[in-house]
């Protein structure tokens, strides 16, 4: 059977909306939606073409580095974000000959020499801000500097209580790790990368340097019985949030099998999830975004493991939608074929696009193609676009253009983009279509009156995987019958700003006329007062218990195209 993707872009063509006042002050315009003209979607700005993530796995000698950025240009892959693979980063695994130290005289030597080319040839050059992945630890050299802001977590005893620890490293081998819900762990790590990056380069922020791009950055995640983490100074900050004391409700994470907590133990869940994820936007994502805005930059980047609604708890997040609405650009990454042809593929991308439009902003973005392997052909990338593309998303940076594939660097992260690759001279088009596409998308509001609930708080008391199942049914049956929506939380919903003008509940830039919500028992009264307020303005509120339900309910909801008949595969 041959399926046929066709892609129907629905945008008002009228400038958009700042999210809040507060929040668009010092953002730079070129994140804003923007008015469509045939001329630029003919030739796009170079922001909006392709970034190739560019390993520096060998030696960035000055001629390499001309000669790789002019075999880009020449392929109409204006854009370009340096990945450093100095040797500490995974020494055993992914050893590199790097021969710079990273974040030495030198190596910011070599990065002045990549700018000043790049900036020569009309590209746009992204500041990636670690030594390899995840992001806030410069390679370890954080934690070396200041050994105080080391991750911090309290271990459960079999006795009942906990034993403050400290985190040097998750795994042996790796480098020393710092605790981003320590807003000093931030800070440091902001003078010792950021901070460098605008002495050497800085001259270009705002024109060839418009970006940053965090990667990956987490803290210690909760594991029930074992370990939950715990910032320096935490009790004050919890009290002082909360009200009570955190310590008394620890026993809450001592019991391990959900079905056995107290509602007193699941609220515990929910405050201390709560603050976490709290701390960590604010901690992390809003200083380096402050950072960036100060030096006329737009901060983006993304989360691991986004693409599991679960995540959320699991990993050391906490909440999806809080740090992608705390950057410019928000998020996420496709590097594992967790999106395929022919196979059932999560709603994810949702996830940026929908903190974008929430904002007022144009701009969200993908890290697509890594790890997919070096079989990935063009159609099959176009595709990987497409189904992103079509979900929101405007930016692709890929992986990977690597600067050297010499003796076992030829086995590293693959795909390889460059003359290694024997489709590289066949994707110029490929490279214009994706600009054209993203500036498309940028142009105008997106035509979305529907938000989709998100249950995080849920999710913190359940800590079962299956109870994300709903959620995401909800997501792939509103998709299936062309109901374009955007996900909403608690904090969107019970933000101060939100108000009811004409039938729709107005949240941050967008406006929504139908809530749909799965079985929310944690949501908090404040959205719950807001969804009341939307359904006594005229709006719908569509509630569904069961997956049994979904048919029924959405069929109450008008489609954003409608299709006759029916086009699942449509979008």
């Amino acid at each position: 059977m041959l399926t046929v993707l066709i892609a129907l872009v629905m945008v008002a063509l009228e400038p958009s909306v700042a999210a809040e006042e507060g929040d668009s002050l010092g953002r730079p315009d070129f994140v804003e939606c923007r008015d469509f003209s045939w001329k630029s979607l003919s030739e796009p700005e170079n922001l909006f073409w392709p970034a190739y993530f560019w390993y520096w796995n060998g030696p960035p000698t000055p001629d390499v580095l001309r000669q790789q950025l002019a075999d880009m240009a020449g392929h109409e892959a204006r854009s370009v974000c340096v990945v450093p693979m100095p040797h500490e980063f995974r020494p055993v695994t992914m050893n590199t000959s790097m021969d710079v130290d990273y974040l030495s005289p030198e190596f910011f030597q070599r990065v002045k020499v990549a700018v000043d080319e790049a900036a020569r040839r009309g590209m746009n050059y992204w500041i990636y801000d670690e030594g390899g992945w995840p992001s806030g630890l410069a390679a370890g050299r954080v934690v070396q500097t200041r050994p105080d802001v080391a991750v911090r977590v309290l271990r459960c005893n079999a006795d009942g209580t906990w034993t403050p620890d400290i985190v040097a490293k998750w795994a042996p081998g790796e480098i020393g790790v710092a605790d981003l819900l320590n807003p000093e762990s931030t800070q440091t790590f902001i003078s010792l990368t950021h901070e460098r990056y605008a002495a050497a380069v800085g001259s270009h922020f705002g024109k060839a340097i418009k970006f940053t791009f965090t990667d990956e950055p987490k803290y210690e995640a909760a594991v029930p019985g074992s370990v939950v983490p715990w910032p320096l100074g935490a009790e004050d900050v919890f009290r002082r949030w909360f009200g009570y004391d955190a310590i008394e409700t620890l026993d809450a994470f001592r019991v391990t099998k959900m079905q056995d907590l107290t509602t007193a133990q699941k609220k515990a869940r929910v405050d201390l999830f709560d603050f976490w994820s709290r701390q960590f936007r604010d901690a992390y994502f809003l200083q380096l975004r402050d950072w960036a805005r100060q030096h006329g930059l737009a901060s983006g980047g993304h989360l691991d493991n986004e693409d599991d609604t679960f995540a959320s708890v699991s990993r050391g997040f906490g909440s999806v939608m809080r740090p992608l609405r705390a950057m410019d650009v928000p998020g996420v990454d496709v590097i594992w074929r967790q999106i395929w042809p022919g196979q059932e593929n999560h709603h994810f991308p949702k996830f940026a696009s929908s903190a974008a439009h929430q904002n007022g902003t144009a701009l969200a973005l993908t890290e697509s193609f890594g790890v997919y392997g070096n079989g990935l052909t063009p159609a099959q990338m176009k595709w990987l676009v497409d189904y992103q593309y079509v979900r929101g998303l405007t930016l692709l940076v890929c992986g990977v253009y690597p600067l050297s594939t010499r003796d076992h660097l030829m086995l590293g992260e693959r795909p390889h983009f460059g003359p290694v690759n024997p489709l590289w001279d066949f994707l110029p088009d490929f490279h214009r279509y994706v600009a054209r596409l993203g500036y498309l998308l940028s142009c105008g509001r997106p035509a979305i009156d529907i938000g989709l609930y998100y249950p995080v708080r849920d999710l913190w008391v359940s800590a079962t995987p299956a109870d994300a199942a709903l959620h995401d049914a909800l997501a792939q049956a509103l998709l299936r019958r062309q109901c374009d929506f955007d996900i909403v939380d608690d904090d969107v919903l019970s933000a101060p700003p939100a108000r009811l003008e004409d039938g729709a509940l107005l949240l941050g830039a967008m406006g929504y006329r139908t809530i749909v919500v799965g079985p929310a028992n944690w949501m908090t009264q404040a959205a719950q007062d807001r969804l009341k307020a939307l359904e006594a303005a005229g709006g719908q509120v569509i509630r569904v218990d069961d997956l049994g339900q979904i048919d029924a309910a959405l069929a109450k909801i008008a489609p954003t195209i409608e299709c006759d008949p029916p086009s699942p595969d449509l979008r």
